[in-house]
């Protein structure tokens, strides 16, 4: 993703694309496990972090669990005004150890023209790997 395009969205965008696209997909990976996840999520503008907020699959007040789970979340503006593309990286603390998958990637893009944004992802993958992915 060119860094130079790179931009921090309205927070609701961000929201969207937490309970839509991020979520499901780390419950699936937790389910192999049984274990319960807290995940620190940021965007990143180029090398800036920009700390959002964390989510857990335990409900909201058991947040004993510490984080397990860095989510790195990336947006780029296109030549359409009205559509972006998005960027997830999420990386699973302990799991390499247990040969689980330890990183999660996810692309794709947004569509900002009607009430809602609406999300479509080109690619999802899983990697054993223990480093970030570029």
């Amino acid at each position: 993703m060119a860094a130079v395009d790179q931009f921090e969205p309205h927070w609701s965008v961000v929201e969207c694309l937490i309970e839509e696209i991020l979520e499901p997909e780390l419950k699936q990976i937790f389910a192999q496990t049984s274990e319960q996840f807290v995940a620190r999520i940021a965007v990143w503008v180029r090398q800036q972090e920009i700390p959002k907020f964390s989510i857990t699959s335990a409900r909201r007040d058991e947040f004993d669990v510490e984080e397990n789970v860095d989510v790195r979340l990336r947006f780029q503006r296109t030549l359409n005004p009205e559509r972006h593309r998005f960027s997830i990286q999420a990386h699973f603390a302990e799991n390499w150890r247990r040969n689980l998958p330890a990183q999660l990637h996810v692309t794709g893009d947004i569509d900002t023209s009607g009430k809602w944004p609406r999300f479509r992802v080109l690619r999802s993958s899983t990697s054993r790997g223990r480093k970030w992915g570029r």
